[in-house]
């Protein structure tokens, strides 16, 4: 671990950089990709993830793109992990991303009442992220880490 100043002169203080080794990286990626791929392709293309996922299911497309939604926010957070170590940052920044899918999957199928409300949490949480990391580094605490 190497040691990092604080951009903050007056704690003079330092906080540790962390790195991850290349079995968690790879686990991280892995990981990612494995939410991500099967997220876009239920958000993008609902029917044809239906047709070669489940073909003996009958399954809603907005069910469909909603569950591609929140994949792409559970693999953005595993993105999100490979550069800050701060969970309050990670999942924001997740919650984020699925939220405001959600929203727009909602307003794919016209209900706006939902997407409208779903888009103002979506853009709440990013705010509240924005917020989160503005502070972090005004405190001169580092949180983001060094793959491998």
């Amino acid at each position: 671990m190497q040691a990092r100043a604080s951009s903050n002169a007056s704690t003079q203080q330092t906080t540790p950089v962390r790195s991850t080794g290349p079995l968690v990286t790879a686990a991280l990626v892995l990981g990612a990709l494995n939410f991500l791929v099967p997220g876009f392709w239920a958000y993008i293309a609902p029917s044809h993830f239906q047709s070669v996922v489940a073909p003996w299911a009958s399954l809603g497309e907005h069910f469909l793109r909603d569950g591609g939604a929140f994949s792409i926010g559970f693999g953005i957070s595993v993105v999100a992990a490979l550069f800050w170590r701060d969970a309050i940052t990670v999942v924001l920044i997740g919650i984020s991303v699925a939220a405001l899918l959600h929203a727009i999957s909602h307003a794919i199928d016209a209900d706006y009442l939902a997407a409208a409300f779903l888009g103002a949490l979506g853009i709440l949480y990013a705010v509240a992220c924005v917020a989160r990391v503005r502070s972090e580094r005004q405190s001169g605490v580092t949180n983001q880490t060094q793959p491998m």
